[in-house]
């Protein structure tokens, strides 16, 4: 049966009233059908709309729920009169009351981290990264240091080696030069007595024979020359130092000057002490001796011979030998 009364029908007779009740409700189907076009929102007409969205009650419709939710809403303002919440989180306003047991706990956990996080870039930390870094420098300088300083001690030994024998050869150099000069001289004074006594025989034998100056002067040397030597420590003496002085009235005539020294600089020089004449000079950082075997300089009366030195090498020393004669 309809809610109009009416029940099916097979061949029966449709009364008047019945009849009248289909009209009626056909009436009725015909206002819902378009009522219900009037208010029906076509899915077409969503997707762009030319109307504003208004909700027929105040504060009763929602836009989507918790379990169907709109995924991006775009807009240019948003006006809430009550609250607010993202990510389940009810977003502060201006004025609102805030409870610190509310966000200590999370407060407290982005505190730590930040903290922590930066650590690394504090001021201290860095003075001590710095710091370690330069100590680890410093160690790496401080190892090649000591393998440098390992070499110039080795350097050092050898070089100290090396003087020593230097000087060694030196003084035996000198030794041997002195010798080399002693038999020179006596070779010298051999042939000039060799000289003298054949010269003599022939003219016993009535040869006529005549004797240069020369010859003279070697005979004579022979009786009345002299040799004075001595060595001069320069670290506990100093310029100038006297070597030889006349007897009073008498003059120095020199005949031979030989000086040696194991110094590798300065000079030495020999001269007449008032007036100032050079006798023998060396010059150190080229030579280490000077050898005059003939040097016949002549002195004033009492003037003695006087040895200077600058600039030598360090502790170093010096041998002479004079040969001269005195002379009125």
């Amino acid at each position: 049966m309809s809610f109009m009364g009416l029940r099916h029908k097979g061949v029966e007779i449709l009364y008047p009233e019945e009849w009248n009740a289909v009209v009626d409700g056909l009436d009725i189907l015909y206002g819902y059908v378009s009522d219900l076009e009037a208010r029906t929102v076509k899915k077409e007409d969503l997707t762009r709309l030319d109307s504003d969205i208004i909700p027929d009650q105040d504060n009763i419709r929602s836009l989507g729920d918790p379990e169907r939710k709109w995924k991006e809403i775009q807009a240019h303002y948003g006006y809430f009169d009550d609250n607010v919440y993202v990510q389940g989180k009810r977003v502060l306003k201006d004025e609102d009351p805030i409870f610190l047991a509310d966000i200590y706990e999370e407060a407290k956990w982005k505190i730590t981290y930040a903290v922590d996080s930066s650590k690394a870039t504090t001021t201290l930390d860095l003075l001590r990264e710095y710091t370690e870094s330069i100590r680890e420098e410093v160690k790496a300088i401080r190892s090649r240091t000591e393998s440098i300083e390992q070499h110039v001690i080795t350097i050092e030994s050898y070089t100290e080696s090396i003087e020593r024998e230097t000087r060694e050869i030196r003084k035996t150099t000198t030794v041997i030069e002195q010798r080399v000069a002693t038999i020179e001289s006596y070779t010298q004074r051999i042939e000039d007595h060799l000289s003298y006594f054949r010269e003599k025989a022939m003219t016993e034998q009535g040869v006529k024979v005549v004797i240069t100056e020369p010859k003279v002067m070697d005979v004579d040397t022979l009786r009345t020359e002299s040799t004075e030597t001595g060595e001069i420590n320069t670290a506990v003496e100093t310029p100038p130092k006297t070597l030889l002085t006349p007897p009073s009235g008498k003059r120095i005539s020199t005949r031979g000057v030989y000086i040696f020294s194991d110094s590798t600089a300065g000079e030495i020089e020999v001269r007449f002490g008032i007036s100032n004449k050079l006798v023998a000079k060396i010059y150190c950082s080229r030579y280490y001796n000077v050898t005059l075997p003939e040097i016949h300089l002549l002195g004033l009366p009492d003037e003695p011979l006087i040895m200077y030195w600058q600039d030598l090498s360090i502790n170093a020393k010096i041998f002479w030998v004079i040969r001269y004669k005195i002379e009125e």
